[in-house]
């Protein structure tokens, strides 16, 4: 019997050695990736939100452990990352959360726009036949749940579409339903002179003609909307003497012809709907004769014992005296994270000087001048936070240095004036440091009124 038990004892040890090693063979190296879950945002007809609203990304935030994490565009799906929101790699329609440990287990928040998910997890890695194997659930408010094909799609580029397969999040937004006001532009028609002339004769609000997408719209009474929700030419109630033409829908983009008499402008505009912290914020550009315009303030009226500042876009009427704005260059500073320090710390305006022809400029003040119409360093009534440095003549060239700080700036400018089918035309090409400099959005919301915002733009000067 004891020669059985020598026998047997060794062979059962070594059967279970083959089941229970814990860990690769010695020597092995293994490259194990760690945990992610993919996501998708579903709308309530079961579409992929990013998909149809790539920026919608932004919107995302997710809080694990104490910690607040937003969608950076530079960071991509690679081995072995900190934990992030992430694009995936194969797909950009949906986002990856990890890395996470291979042993781990708790829970995080997801939220987008209004709405929030909390997400519990575990995963656990343990080893079997000297291989890696890895567990794993996820619950979405207590429901285990496992990644579905989301869409087809050709990953790798070579013609072949595959399914892909993600967790998906159902977003219902709160039962209150958003009273968003859709996209209208405000005109005014202004002489030489600057003058609304819909104020001083009303009629003449008859003789605009917008024609847009092969259809023609005409202002054909006092009706003042307040909410049309169809394309119409009309007033409101704010102020009778502008003309407002909407709506447009929340994501937009086109373009469209004002005639009045023998005069006409082309017109394109963008509008875009973005949610900011569970609130809608609508983002517009309008440009009029390739030109990106603000609205500028024509008149102030009374609305309920107050007096506010009426805003619109201006329309410049062919007069035989044409009262055509000088030249001037916008400047913000930026700091190494894009933010207009000028916003932040007005006080620093003071410290922003500019050398020309012998002379040194410095702003000295809030003065927001209008019309200038000599050089000086100023602010305008529209967003105090940037300063113009102008007027300039209409055909005009040379350069001028920069300073703020220790950091300085060489710009070369050069303006022309031309006469296109009896209208000026201004030209303007302008340098920094050698490359040519553009104005860029610096604020997307300035509230300028009760009812006005605006987008503002800059030449950005960058301190790094």
């Amino acid at each position: 019997m004891k020669r059985v038990y020598l026998f047997i004892v060794p062979l059962l040890a070594l059967l279970c050695g083959c089941e229970g090693d814990e860990g690769p063979r010695k020597g092995a190296i293994w490259d194990i990736p760690y945990p992610r879950a993919n996501f998708v945002i579903l709308d309530a007809e079961g579409n992929n939100i990013f998909k149809y609203d790539p920026e919608a990304i932004y919107d995302l935030e997710v809080e694990y452990k104490d910690k607040v994490y937003r969608y950076d565009e530079n960071t991509r799906a690679l081995p072995c990352e900190p934990f992030g929101i992430r694009s995936h790699f194969g797909y950009p329609y949906m986002f990856t959360l990890g890395d996470f440990d291979h042993d781990e287990e708790g829970s995080y928040i997801v939220r987008f726009r209004d709405q929030e998910w909390l997400v519990e997890y575990k995963y656990d890695l343990r080893w079997k036949h000297y291989k890696p194997i890895k567990d794993s659930y996820i619950k979405i408010g207590s429901k285990e749940v496992t990644a579905i094909t989301v869409d087809k799609y050709d990953t790798f580029d070579d013609g072949t579409l595959r399914d892909i397969y993600a967790i998906p999040l159902h977003y219902a937004p709160e039962v209150k339903e958003w009273d968003i006001p859709y996209p209208t532009a405000s005109y005014a028609i202004l002489d030489g002179e600057s003058n609304n002339i819909f104020q001083s004769n009303s009629e003449s609000m008859n003789d605009v003609v917008i024609t847009y997408s092969g259809e023609t719209y005409r202002y054909e009474g006092e009706t003042r909307a307040l909410l049309q929700e169809s394309l119409a030419l009309t007033t409101d109630y704010v102020y009778p003497y502008r003309l407002n033409f909407g709506d447009f829908d929340h994501n937009d983009k086109g373009s469209y012809t004002i005639e009045y008499n023998d005069q006409e402008w082309f017109v394109e505009f963008e509008y875009k709907l973005r949610w900011e912290g569970g609130m809608p914020v609508i983002k517009e550009r309008v440009a009029i004769n390739g030109e990106v315009l603000e609205p500028i303030m024509i008149d102030s009226a009374e609305i309920d014992g107050r007096t506010v500042d009426i805003y619109a876009l201006p329309l410049y009427k062919a007069d035989a005296e044409w009262d055509i704005a000088y030249p001037t260059a916008t400047y913000a500073v930026l700091d190494s994270e894009g933010n207009n320090i000028f916003r932040s710390n007005s006080e620093s305006m003071k410290e922003f000087e500019i050398s020309y022809n012998g002379e040194t400029y410095r702003y000295e003040g809030e003065t927001r001048a209008l019309l200038q119409e000599q050089l000086a360093l100023t602010t305008d009534h529209i967003y105090p936070y940037r300063l113009n440095f102008g007027d300039f003549d209409h055909n005009d060239k040379g350069s001028y240095v920069i300073k703020f700080g220790e950091k300085t700036w060489v710009v070369e400018f050069e303006y022309t004036l031309e006469w296109v089918d009896d209208e000026p035309v201004l030209g303007s090409s302008l340098k920094v440091d050698g490359e040519e400099a553009e104005m860029q959005m610096i604020e997307e919301q300035w509230k300028i009124d009760d009812y006005n915002s605006i987008t503002v733009y800059a030449i950005p000067l960058h301190l790094e």
